[in-house]
C-alpha cells in the first residue's frame, strides 16, 4: 500500500513538472510575440495610427485572438471576452480615424495604451504563474529532502532530544506495567452507585430499574454488531470516511484508503474479507506485533500512535462506532429514565408551597425557557458522554483544522507557587445593591408567613410540568453545539463565564474547579474498563475481544527487531481509536452519574478527559469535588495535579463588611486554565496569560526557522500555528467575555508578530528588519526568485486564483469587534432594572384588579387573598421559571434572555460592498463565475461571485486587496489556472504539517 501511495504521488509530481515546462514554454513565446508587437509599433512611431494598428495586431497575436477571413475579431472564441471586444471596437475605429481628422492623436494614444496594458497585465500573470511554479517546485523539494533526513535520521533521532526519549521512557513504564486496581472494590462501589440492593420503591431503587434497562438495551443491540454481512460498500465506504478524518492513520494511507472508497470492485473484496474476520471474532487478534511511532504535536506534547495495517483499521474502526452509537443509545436512555427518576434533573427544586404562591400571584409558570432548563439542554446535547456518537454524519463532521490544538500549559502551572484563587468582584456594586438581598428570601425552610411549611418536592410531581417538555424538539437545534473537541471546549468557557456573571450578580458568589484526568489514554487500567462493562451488561464474547484489544503486542519504530520482543500493553487504550473513546466514557460515565447523585443534579462538565464544575453553593463544589477523589480512588486513576485548580468569586455586595469567603481546603489548588487562558478571579474573567504566549513564541520561531526551506511550506506552518493553534487557545470571542477580550486577542497577536520578526531567522537578509509575516515574505521571495513589487494581495488570495493562501487572524477579530457586548454588567444592569418594572406592573395588576385571578381553578387557590409577594420572593427562582410581564410600555428582559446574549458569539459584520456591485470589483467577480478570467471552479470558501455567496472573511480580503489586484491582472485571477499544479497544492495542503523536534 506504501508502494501506491509512493506511485500516487510521483505522478503527480511528473504533472507537475509538465505543467510547469508547459507554463514556460508559453511564456516564452508570450514574451517574444509581445516584443515583436512594440517593435513593428515602435517603428511605426510617426504615424499614430500605423502604430496602434500595428500593436493591435501583435496583440492578437499574443493572446491567440480568432479572426475571420476579412481579419475581423471573431467573439467568444477565447477566455479574453473583454479583450476581444475591445480589439474589435478599435479595429473600427481606426478605419474611422483613417479618414476623420477629429479623431485626435490623444485618443489615438489611449488606444494604445489600452492594448499596451493588456500586454504588460499578461506579462505579470506570467511572471507570477512562473513564481507559483517555482514556490510549488520549491516546497516539492523541501518536502522530499525532509523525508530523506527523517529516514537517514530514523535510530540515533531519539538520542537527540530528550523530551521525546523521556516521554518515551514514561510511556513504556506505564502501558506494559499492569495498574494495581481491587475489582471487588469497584464492584461493590458500582452496586452502591447504582442501587444494586435498594429497595425498589425508593429512589435508588429507580436508578437500579434504569440500570437494568440500559443493560438490555446493550444486550440487544451488541448481538447486532456482528451480524452476517455487516460489511458492505455502503458501510464501508462512511467507515473509510470516518477514518480519513481522523488522526489514527498517516497522510499516505489516507490517500490510499480515498483511492479505495472510489472503486466499487476494491470494497467488495476487502468486504469478503472483513466479514470473515467478523464471523471469527473470537479468534481475532493483532498479530505477531504491531508497530508504534511517536509523533510531536504542535502543542510539544508526543503522542504515540499504532501502526495498524489498513484492513485492520477499517475492521476496528467499524467495530468501535457501532459501539459508540449502542452506548450513546443506553446512556441516553438511562438519562431519560422516570423523567429524572434515576438522573436527577439540575437547578433549584421550588418547594410545592412557594409554587403555589408564586402561581396564586403571577400566574402558571412556565419552565420551558428557564435558564435552568436551558442550562439542562446544553448538557444533555453537548456535553453528555460527548466523546460516543448519536449517528454516523456526525462522526463525519468532527473533522479538527491543523492547528485547533488544546495548548499545554501543565509545566506553566507547576513553576507557579500553589495558590487559591479567593477574590471578590468589586467592579459590580450597582448592579448587585438591587438584589443584596435576594439570596436571604428562601434561604432557609420556611416555618411560616406568606408561604407556610409545605414539604419540598419536585416542580412536576403534582403539576404535571416536567421539567424538559419537548426538549428534543425545542432545544435540539437551538442548543446543539459543534462536537469538535476543542469547539467544545470554547463554548463550554462561555457557559462558564456567563454564569459567573449571573450567580455572582444575583446570588453573590460561585466556585468552581477544573481538573484533567492524569494520561487517561495512556493509564486507563484494563481491569477497571473491563469491570465496569461487565457491569453495564457486555456479554462475555465482546469482553473477550475488547481484552485482545486492549492487550496488543507492541514495538516501538526503529528498534531492532532480531534483538526486540514486542512487549504486550497492560494498562491504556490505543490512541485516536473510536473503541478507546467507547471505554473511555463508559468508565466515566459512572463519574459523571456520581456527581449527579452527590450534587442533588447539578452536572460535571466533561470533555473527555478535562472536567469543569461550578456551582453558587460552596457546599456543593465541594461534594462534587469528593465525587471525583472516590472515584479516581476506587477506579486506579488519578488527577493530575498541574493542571488543577479551583476558586470562589464572590461580589462583595453580598458580604459583611466586603470580605469574600476562603475557598475549601479540599478543593485542588492552582488557577482555572484553559489554552492560554487564566481566570482573573478579581474581575471573573478570563485573561490571555502573555507569559505563556511568550514560551509559544519561542516555539514558533523555532519552528518558522526550520520551514524557511520552502515558502509555500513557511505560509502552511504560519497558518497552523500563528493563526490558527494561537487563535483557538485565545478563546473564542463570545458576550461573556466583552470587547476587552477581543481587543487582547488582536494586541496579541500583533506582539507576535513584533517577537517573531523582532530578529533575523537563519534565512540572514531575507528576514532581516522584517517587520511583518508580509514583509519577510515579500523580501524572501525577492531574495530567492528576483520578483520585487509584489501586490499583498497576492499571499492573502486564495491558492485557487494563484495566491499563496496566507492567513489573517486580525480580519476576523476586526469583523466581530464592534458586534461584541462591550461589558457583561451592561446586560445585568438592564436585567434588574426589567425585574423591578415587571414586579411593579405585576403587582399593579394584582393589587388593582379586584376580579383578577391569576390562576382561578388552581385546587392550592386560597379562600382569603394574600398580600402580593415582595420583590425578594419574585425574584428568587428567576432561573426555575420563565414569568414575563409587560404592560405594552415596559418590555420584558428576563434572566434567561441574559443568558442567552451573554454566550452569544458575535456575528462578523460583512463589508458594505453595494456600491461596488457594478464597480471594478463587482465586475471583476461576475467574470470569475464566468470564466472571463478564470478557468477552474472557485470554492464556496474563497472569492466568488454572487458577493453574498462569500464567507466575512473573504468579502473583507477581497474589499482590501481586490482593486490592487485587478488594477494591476486586469481581474481577480491572478493566474491562469488551468497553467498551475493546483491538484499538487491541493494535495499538499491536505497533508499535516511535521513539527521539528
Amino acid at each position: 500500500m506504501a508502494n501506491i501511495s509512493s506511485v500516487f504521488s510521483e505522478t503527480l509530481q511528473e504533472i507537475t513538472k509538465t505543467k510547469l515546462e508547459e507554463l514556460a514554454k508559453r511564456r516564452a513565446s508570450f514574451e517574444k510575440s509581445k516584443s515583436d508587437a512594440i517593435a513593428c509599433a515602435t517603428a511605426s512611431a510617426g504615424d499614430t495610427i500605423r502604430a496602434v494598428d500595428a500593436l493591435s495586431t501583435g496583440v492578437k497575436r499574443c493572446f491567440g485572438i480568432a479572426l475571420d477571413d476579412s481579419g475581423s475579431v471573431i467573439l467568444q472564441r477565447t477566455k479574453h471576452h473583454q479583450l476581444e471586444i475591445e480589439l474589435k471596437n478599435i479595429d473600427r475605429f481606426l478605419t474611422q480615424a483613417r479618414y476623420d481628422p477629429s479623431v485626435s492623436t490623444e485618443m489615438l494614444r489611449g488606444w494604445g495604451e489600452l492594448l499596451e496594458r493588456h500586454l504588460e497585465t499578461q506579462s505579470r500573470k506570467y511572471e507570477f504563474a512562473d513564481l507559483y511554479g517555482k514556490l510549488v517546485t520549491e516546497w516539492l523539494e523541501a518536502d522530499r529532502a525532509s523525508s530523506k533526513d527523517s529516514s537517514s535520521d530514523e535510530g540515533f533521532e531519539d538520542l537527540g532530544n530528550a523530551a521525546k526519549l523521556e516521554g518515551r521512557i514514561e510511556w513504556e513504564k506505564n502501558v506494559f506495567t499492569p495498574a494495581e486496581v481491587n475489582e471487588d472494590a469497584i464492584s461493590d462501589y458500582l452496586a452502591k452507585l447504582f442501587g444494586i440492593h435498594s429497595p425498589q420503591n425508593s429512589p435508588k431503587g429507580k436508578v437500579y430499574q434504569a440500570l437494568e434497562e440500559l443493560r438490555k438495551v446493550v444486550e440487544r443491540e451488541s448481538s447486532q454488531i456482528a451480524s452476517d454481512n455487516a460489511f458492505n460498500v455502503q458501510t464501508l465506504r462512511w467507515t473509510i470516511s470516518s477514518l480519513v478524518s481522523s488522526n489514527l492513520l498517516p497522510d499516505e494511507k489516507r490517500e490510499v484508503l480515498k483511492d479505495f472508497s472510489s472503486n466499487e470492485i476494491i470494497l467488495n473484496e476487502i468486504a469478503d474479507v472483513l466479514n470473515m474476520r467478523l464471523a471469527a471474532l473470537d479468534s481475532w487478534s493483532w498479530g505477531d506485533e504491531v508497530l508504534v511511532e511517536q509523533h510531536r504535536q504542535i502543542s510539544g506534547i508526543y503522542n504515540i500512535n499504532m501502526q495498524e495495517d489498513l484492513l485492520q483499521a477499517i475492521f476496528l474502526q467499524y467495530i468501535g462506532v457501532k459501539w459508540s452509537l449502542l452506548f450513546k443509545n443506553a446512556f441516553d436512555g438511562f438519562y431519560k429514565y422516570g423523567n429524572g427518576a434515576a438522573w436527577l434533573r439540575m437547578g433549584t427544586k421550588i418547594p410545592l408551597g412557594h409554587k403555589q404562591r408564586l402561581e396564586e400571584c403571577l400566574g402558571p409558570l412556565k419552565h420551558r425557557n428557564s435558564v435552568q432548563n436551558k442550562r439542562q439542554a446544553l448538557f444533555r446535547h453537548n456535553y453528555f458522554v460527548s466523546q460516543l456518537l448519536t449517528s454516523v454524519p456526525e462522526l463525519l463532521g468532527q473533522k479538527t483544522d491543523e492547528g485547533e490544538e488544546e495548548a499545554e500549559y501543565s509545566s506553566m502551572q507547576a513553576n507557579q507557587p500553589k495558590k487559591r484563587a479567593i477574590n471578590a468582584l468589586a467592579q459590580r456594586p450597582a448592579v448587585a445593591s438591587q438584589a443584596a438581598s435576594v439570596c436571604s428570601a428562601f434561604g432557609a425552610p420556611p416555618t411560616g408567613g406568606l408561604f407556610g411549611a409545605p414539604p419540598t418536592v419536585h416542580t412536576n410531581s403534582l403539576f404535571g410540568d416536567p421539567a424538559e417538555p419537548h426538549e428534543e424538539n425545542l432545544f435540539e437545534r437551538k442548543y446543539k453545539l459543534s462536537h469538535v473537541p476543542i469547539h467544545l471546549k470554547q463554548s463550554l468557557l462561555h457557559i462558564f463565564s456567563t454564569d459567573i456573571a449571573i450567580e455572582t450578580a444575583t446570588k453573590g458568589e460561585i466556585s468552581a474547579f477544573h481538573s484533567v484526568l492524569k494520561d487517561w489514554n495512556p493509564l486507563l487500567p484494563h481491569e477497571t474498563i473491563l469491570a465496569v462493562l461487565k457491569f453495564l451488561g457486555v456479554s462475555s464474547k465482546w469482553l473477550d475481544f475488547f481484552s485482545s484489544f486492549l492487550r496488543a503486542p507492541l514495538r516501538f519504530v526503529g528498534d531492532d527487531p532480531s534483538s526486540t520482543e514486542p512487549r504486550v500493553r497492560r494498562r491504556g487504550t490505543p490512541a485516536s481509536h473510536q473503541l478507546s473513546d467507547v471505554f473511555g466514557e463508559s468508565v466515566l460515565f459512572c463519574l459523571d452519574f456520581s456527581v449527579n447523585q452527590a450534587t442533588d443534579g447539578e452536572p460535571l462538565w466533561r470533555i473527555k478527559d478535562d472536567i469543569w464544575f461550578w456551582s453558587s453553593n460552596s457546599v456543593t463544589t465541594v461534594k462534587a469535588w469528593k465525587a471525583v477523589s472516590d472515584f479516581a480512588k476506587v477506579t486506579g486513576t488519578s488527577v493530575k495535579d498541574e493542571k488543577s485548580g479551583s476558586a470562589r468569586i464572590s461580589n462583595v455586595s453580598f458580604r459583611e463588611g466586603g470580605k469574600s469567603r476562603p475557598v475549601d481546603p479540599s478543593l485542588p489548588q492552582g488557577d482555572l486554565r484553559w489554552g492560554f487562558l487564566r481566570l482573573n478571579p478579581s474581575s471573573g474573567h478570563f485573561e490571555i496569560d502573555q507569559a505563556m504566549v511568550d514560551k509559544h513564541i519561542v516555539e514558533l520561531r523555532k519552528q518558522l526557522d526550520e520551514k524557511c526551506g520552502s515558502v509555500l511550506g513557511f505560509i502552511q506552518a504560519w497558518n497552523s500555528f500563528a493563526a490558527s493553534f494561537f487563535s483557538s487557545n485565545f478563546g473564542k470571542p463570545a458576550n461573556c467575555f466583552g470587547r476587552a477580550h477581543v481587543d487582547e486577542m488582536l494586541s496579541t497577536h500583533r506582539r507576535i508578530q513584533q517577537d517573531v520578526f523582532a530578529t533575523a531567522f537563519g534565512q540572514g537578509e531575507s528576514s532581516r528588519n522584517a517587520t511583518s509575516v508580509v514583509d519577510f515574505l515579500k523580501k524572501l521571495i525577492d531574495m530567492r526568485f528576483g520578483v520585487k513589487d509584489i501586490p499583498d494581495g497576492y499571499l492573502f488570495f486564495p491558492a485557487e486564483l494563484g495566491g499563496l493562501s496566507l492567513q489573517s487572524p486580525f480580519v476576523t477579530l476586526q469583523q466581530i469587534r464592534q458586534s461584541t457586548l462591550e461589558s457583561p454588567e451592561e446586560l445585568l444592569e438592564r436585567l434588574f432594572r426589567s425585574e423591578r418594572a415587571s414586579y411593579e406592573y405585576a403587582k399593579k395588576l394584582y393589587t388593582e384588579s379586584p376580579n383578577h385571578r391569576p390562576q382561578p381553578d388552581s385546587i392550592f387557590a386560597p379562600n382569603v387573598r394574600k398580600p402580593f409577594i415582595s420583590f425578594d420572593e419574585f425574584v428568587h427562582y428567576r432561573e426555575a421559571f420563565e414569568h414575563r410581564v409587560h404592560d405594552g410600555i415596559v418590555g420584558t428582559y428576563t434572566v434567561s434572555d441574559v443568558f442567552d446574549k451573554l454566550r452569544r458569539e458575535p456575528k462578523p459584520r460583512p463589508i458594505d460592498a453595494e456600491h461596488n456591485e457594478n464597480g471594478a470589483i463587482g465586475t471583476a467577480l461576475s467574470r470569475l463565475n464566468s470564466g472571463g478570467t478564470h478557468g477552474g471552479a472557485v470554492t464556496s470558501r474563497s472569492i466568488a461571485h454572487p458577493w453574498n455567496s462569500m464567507t466575512p472573511y473573504w468579502q473583507w480580503v477581497t474589499m482590501m486587496y481586490g482593486p490592487e489586484i485587478v488594477e494591476r491582472f486586469g481581474g481577480l485571477s491572478l493566474v491562469d489556472a488551468g497553467l498551475l499544479p493546483m491538484g499538487m497544492v491541493s494535495i499538499f495542503r491536505q497533508k499535516r504539517v511535521t513539527w521539528k523536534e
